[in-house]
């Protein structure tokens, strides 16, 4: 999207919601810097100082870092080093599937649940190679960020978690999105209200009481990706058919369903930085 078009848009969702705090969604770059930050609020010490070692002062809610893994995907040096690398940043799972039903979707294991799991061991692994290890960090950034995007955990009548779904936001005109592009980055400029990433997340983060980081905590990356899943279903697709916007005409996405979604959106990314805390906190200690 040009830059212009999307000043354009931020500015029409802000115009709707002026008399209640703007809307949020999902995570394109600047979603997945507010997730590393949150990360970074609340890394141990030693997982401060095992980052230091593979990246030296950087911060990880750098650009270079927290979307490196969407950066190679199409690079060949790392088609290479990382066949189906762009496959690892979902998991295309049915809404409403079981728990135990999740590995069934992960084909040879190239999807979000066993990438991130992977990356993880690789990262606490001090005999992997150094430059493994830092890799395997930017890969983990990303990808706990990627796992909490409700539609990168969810599809519906093989829409491809919303990719195939045509819609238009309120105030847009005649202007066309697919229901992914829309939870991944075209509203979250507008959610953060002319806030940077960094300021924004540093909100977020200021919200949260110890015992709600202890909460909010909880869980596995299986159990996390369940919930995501769970998310789509009652906040992404809430209101949506099976066949809207995929035939026919596209989906007029309303004022109340952006409105409702700022409080889903905005606890899924305190999810993520804290969750990536933890699991980074783990890799490290």
């Amino acid at each position: 999207m040009v830059p212009r078009l999307r000043s354009c848009l931020a500015g029409v969702v802000t115009a709707w919601l002026a008399a209640s705090p703007a809307p949020a969604f999902g995570w394109g770059e600047k979603g997945h810097i507010v997730v590393a930050r949150i990360a970074e609020a609340n890394l141990s010490a030693k997982a401060r100082a095992g980052i230091r070692d593979l990246v030296g002062d950087r911060s990880i809610a750098d650009k270079q870092i927290a979307v490196w893994a969407d950066l190679i995907k199409r690079s060949s040096f790392y088609a290479k080093k990382y066949p189906k690398n762009p496959t690892w940043h979902y998991i295309d799972l049915p809404i409403g599937v079981a728990s135990e039903k999740v590995g069934d979707f992960c084909a040879q294991g190239n999807c979000v649940l066993e990438a991130t799991r992977k990356f993880q061991a690789v990262l606490a692994d001090p005999k992997a190679p150094q430059l493994d290890r830092k890799e395997a960090l930017f890969f983990v950034v990303h990808l706990v960020g990627d796992l909490h995007q409700p539609l990168h955990c969810a599809e519906q009548n093989g829409d491809k978690g919303g990719n195939k779904r045509r819609v238009r936001l309120p105030g847009s005109g005649f202007h066309i999105l697919n229901l992914h592009s829309v939870w991944d980055k075209t509203l979250v400029e507008a959610a953060m209200d002319e806030l940077e990433p960094l300021d924004y997340a540093d909100r977020l983060n200021a919200g949260l009481r110890k015992e709600e980081k202890t909460t909010l905590g909880a869980g596995d990356i299986q159990a996390w990706i369940v919930e995501t899943n769970k998310v789509a279903k009652e906040s992404a697709y809430d209101g949506i058919g099976e066949n809207d916007g995929i035939t026919g005409e596209p989906i007029q996405l309303s004022a109340a369903y952006v409105k409702k979604s700022k409080a889903v959106v905005e606890l899924q990314m305190k999810r993520a930085g804290i969750r990536l805390a933890r699991v980074l906190n783990a890799a490290f200690d």
